[in-house]
């Protein structure tokens, strides 16, 4: 039933997404624009994080996790990671964990990956899955099998002045022949490790929260530990007026190939309200194939990007108006064919200036929720950086819209 609240906003507000101003624990809801606090009763809650809840723009798995890097209020992937002790001559696998990490922890040293492969005869060392447990070797065994491998040059690459699309045909990819696959080569001027962009959430005349997008350093990837990967960190957090309806404290951390600018894998914390999941889901890209933290797997797209990487994949394509692009992005155990459009070019001012900007709309092909209720814009810089300055997204009023506060 509607609740009853003399001001029309909170009426609207209701109708469009029902959990948006509700306290779960209290059953309250408070008006922001006339200060009314009603009694509300919903049972069981209804919220648009949780998947059955209100079908709207945000409620599509692809949209709604793009738009995480920016809004505090919409993210939905997440999943459950049980955490425990293991004895010493073996491991139980967490999130979180690769086998050079484990290596690592055990030995002082990540090159002895291969042989704990070997001992509990995984084909893929690339892919684990949580709650498996590893047989740890003796140590004094795994001299002769580390030998000849050598551990991960760390050292971060010569910048390339060049930005360069990827074009299918500079690739051979054999899911049938692993040993054949050629790790594409994708030039990168846009971004790299340093770059730190701050985001205002603003809704209305209101700042909601405030979202950080962070090229954190090169490390091993966790999914093949002999490539180099960016580690991408973005978090994002309400503001204390909002904390007092709905408290979002939300950590995304995705690892892009140094070289090939694809997804090895993703990891999710998520905390909005009453609500806790993680997820961690990690990509072969050799094989064209997902593992999640649950222990689900299945198929991929070829240089298949998460819901995070596919902002900095986009900022390396060719852009100019009336230009489209189509790539796989995966969310959940889904991947989604991902299309790109240039829609323009023109000036936008935001907190940390005034920029020349391309005009981005991603959209789903297709049918799909999306595709029926809205609709999703960017703004990325003109020069070489392509950087992010300004998301829109429509809402039942207005829009969402993520501002660039500051960068570096």
């Amino acid at each position: 039933m509607m609740p009853s609240c003399p001001c029309p906003f909170l009426q609207s507000l209701f109708a469009e997404c029902p959990g948006f101003f509700v306290s779960k624990a209290r059953n309250l809801a408070k008006c922001i624009f006339c200060k009314y606090v009603l009694r509300v009763s919903i049972s069981p809650p209804v919220s648009p994080f949780i998947k059955g809840g209100h079908r709207g723009i945000f409620c599509h798995p692809v949209t709604f996790s793009l738009f995480f890097s920016f809004s505090i209020f919409y993210f939905l992937f997440s999943t459950h990671a049980l955490f425990a002790a293991s004895p010493p001559s073996s491991h139980k696998i967490i999130w979180g964990d690769t086998l050079a990490a484990i290596s690592a922890r055990h030995y002082g040293s990540a090159r002895f990956y291969p042989a704990i492969a070997a001992a509990n005869k995984i084909s893929n060392p690339h892919l684990i899955i949580v709650g498996g447990i590893l047989i740890l070797p003796d140590i004094s065994e795994l001299e002769a099998v580390a030998a000849a491998a050598s551990p991960p040059d760390i050292t971060p690459p010569i910048p390339i002045v060049q930005v360069a699309p990827c074009t299918p045909d500079a690739v051979v990819v054999s899911s049938e022949t692993p040993s054949a696959f050629i790790w594409r080569k994708v030039d990168n001027s846009a971004f790299a490790v340093g770059e730190h962009l701050t985001f205002e959430i603003k809704w209305q005349f209101i700042t909601a929260g405030i979202a950080v997008m962070n090229v954190d350093r090169i490390v091993p990837a966790p999914s093949a530990p002999e490539r180099l990967s960016y580690k991408i960190v973005t978090e994002a957090r309400s503001t204390p007026f909002i904390d007092g309806f709905f408290k979002v404290r939300d950590t995304n951390i995705s690892y892009i190939d140094v070289e090939s600018i694809c997804s090895h894998s993703i990891e999710s914390d998520i905390s909005e309200g009453n609500f806790r999941k993680k997820e961690q889901i990690i990509f072969d890209q050799a094989n064209n194939a997902f593992a999640l933290s649950d222990g689900r797997t299945g198929p991929t797209g070829p240089w298949v990007q998460d819901v995070l990487s596919a902002l900095y994949y986009v900022r390396l394509l060719p852009l100019e108006p009336g230009a489209q692009f189509s790539f796989p992005a995966h969310s959940g155990d889904t991947t989604y064919p991902l299309s790109v459009r240039v829609l323009g070019r023109e000036k936008v001012r935001v907190p940390a200036g005034e920029f020349d900007c391309f005009k981005l709309e991603p959209a789903l092909r297709g049918d799909g929720v999306f595709k029926a209720k809205g609709r999703l814009w960017v703004w990325v810089t003109a020069d070489a950086r392509r950087m992010p300055v300004l998301m829109k997204s429509q809402v039942f009023i207005g829009s969402v819209d993520a501002v660039l506060r500051e960068y570096r």
